[in-house]
């Protein structure tokens, strides 16, 4: 795990020093995101909700691996990290303000909707919560 560590912080020591501006992520022992500095799913969010008059507060964002962490990182905003999240996001947002799903992919989200009220769980035609037969 070290070795990588290393790996990566030469590769940001070279960046740097060739004047290359830049935020790099790896993830997943193959994902490996070189973003312009300025550029990235937090910065994207964050131009977004400034344009559409929309506070970090009331926004919700859901990830898996390290290229989500700018989006959990955003002041006041809450997030939902799925069950198969990558651990490399984990360590970085573990202070945030997030939830945890048990479930993965899409299943996690969901629940993480339930959690912060976004949506009810389903409920059958009695009102009654739903609970798939499988």
């Amino acid at each position: 795990m070290r070795a990588w560590r290393d790996e990566l912080d030469e590769l940001k020591r070279r960046l740097r020093a060739g004047g290359i501006r830049a935020h790099v992520d790896y993830s997943c022992r193959y994902f490996l995101d070189v973003v312009p500095a300025g550029a990235g799913k937090g910065q994207s969010l964050a131009w977004l909700c400034k344009r559409l008059n929309i506070s970090l507060g009331n926004v919700l964002v859901a990830g898996d691996t390290a290229s989500d962490t700018s989006m959990f990182l955003l002041p006041g905003v809450r997030g939902i990290v799925v069950e198969n999240a990558l651990p490399e996001l984990l360590a970085e947002v573990v202070r945030r303000q997030i939830f945890v799903a048990r479930n993965s992919l899409a299943d996690g989200v969901v629940e993480g909707l339930e959690h912060f009220g976004v949506t009810a769980p389903p409920r059958t035609p009695a009102g009654r919560p739903f609970s798939p037969a499988f």
